[in-house]
């Protein structure tokens, strides 16, 4: 080896190399100066939006206000970025900020991908892929930060409620008195019953509704209080009768066969039926903010328990700025009627087929019976 012509190579190999950079600086600065100008235009999606309408575009399109809105993306900024920057190939066209922007813009106006990609400006692959890839790095980050309810939700009582989607699925949500939005189950066909998804998740039910050491000693004067100390009470609607069995359940009692409840009875009633009001003006605040939380979902199954997730993660934020009110309620019973109207429109379409296979049955036994009755009328007739 001829360690001096090594380095002789080595320095000439490098020297090379640094007029070979400096060539092409010189031959491409103006790019490089564009594409530095682009970097600083980091909303130009955002920007167009708010120069051509106004700030009033960004609560519109995102459910915030322009100062709401750059504090939720203070939340998932870095882990954002961070992702945005990952892989091999062409930088992306999209800012990390405008994707934000428009996932919470699809979230809030549900709609075809076709749709939404024109409205953008973008091919509909490029455009789902894009969305999809910010509701697996919100799904990472800002569950963790937004599973907080507000304080001004705080109850003595856990509630249980089941929402039912408009394809026949349906998952729980379970608010805490603890504050923390921390149990939702992953989504069930429509003939699932609630109580058969209660009952298969019963250990996670039991450890949710176990009193740690610190609230063994609070005050606990509710129902079935003596017979299990240990856990707080679970307010479930009438779909959850028999779960009392397994655990602390509450429920509204049922009007005997033959009979009538009392007034204590129907006292007691009203009491459980206005605690749920709270879980009922939840339901319809993430409703009212969300289409993609109730309107028929047809993206497919794969991330619908991210975006379902993610949905009440963002209801969360929105409740710290703007509390429940009773209209929220409302919206949750049209949501309801809605999903009714849906499921009789499939009772409809299933029944014309039968209606007009038994017309046509009717008419063809109508035919044959005239015939026949013909026949015996020219048989009766002959003198044959």
């Amino acid at each position: 080896m001829n360690a001096r012509r090594l380095l002789d190579n080595l320095r000439e190999s490098a020297i090379n190399e640094q007029v070979f950079l400096a060539s092409c600086a010189n031959q491409h600065c103006d790019v490089v100066a564009q594409h530095d100008e682009l970097d600083e235009l980091t909303t130009p999606i955002m920007d167009k939006m708010i120069q051509d309408v106004g700030d009033e575009a960004v609560i519109i399109m995102t459910n915030f206000t322009s100062a709401e809105f750059d504090v939720l993306w203070s939340l998932v900024e870095t882990p954002l970025n961070s992702r945005w920057n990952e892989g091999r190939g062409a930088r992306s066209t999209i800012s990390p900020k405008d994707a934000f922007f428009m996932t919470l813009t699809v979230f809030k106006h549900y709609n075809a991908w076709d749709k939404h990609a024109i409205d953008f400006g973008f091919k509909p692959p490029t455009f789902q892929k894009t969305i999809m890839r910010v509701v697996d790095v919100l799904t990472s980050c800002l569950l963790q930060v937004l599973r907080q309810l507000p304080v001004r939700l705080v109850r003595d009582r856990r509630q249980v409620s089941t929402l039912r989607a408009s394809d026949g699925s349906l998952w729980r949500k379970s608010p805490f008195h603890h504050k923390a939005n921390v149990d939702m189950s992953c989504h069930h066909p429509g003939s699932v019953a609630d109580l058969t998804i209660f009952l298969d998740r019963l250990s996670q039910q039991k450890n949710a509704l176990k009193k740690p050491d610190m609230e063994r000693n609070i005050e606990d004067n509710g129902e079935q209080a003596s017979e299990r100390r240990d856990e707080w009470a679970c307010l479930v609607d009438m779909g959850y009768t028999g779960a009392m069995h397994q655990v602390r359940a509450i429920h509204p009692k049922r009007k005997p066969q033959g009979g009538q409840l009392d007034s204590e009875d129907l006292a007691r009633n009203r009491r459980v039926s206005s605690d749920r009001v709270l879980v009922e003006n939840f339901f319809g605040r993430v409703s009212s903010l969300w289409k993609v939380s109730y309107a028929t979902y047809s993206w497919g199954h794969g991330k619908y328990d991210s975006i379902q997730r993610l949905a009440f993660a963002l209801t969360n934020y929105q409740i710290s700025l703007c509390p429940l009110r009773a209209s929220d309620g409302s919206h949750y019973r049209s949501v309801l009627a809605r999903y009714e109207e849906m499921a009789q429109e499939q009772r409809d379409r299933r029944q014309a087929p039968q209606r007009t296979y038994r017309l046509g049955r009717q008419q063809r036994l109508a035919i044959a019976s005239s015939r026949i009755e013909r026949a015996s009328r020219r048989s009766a007739a002959s003198p044959y």
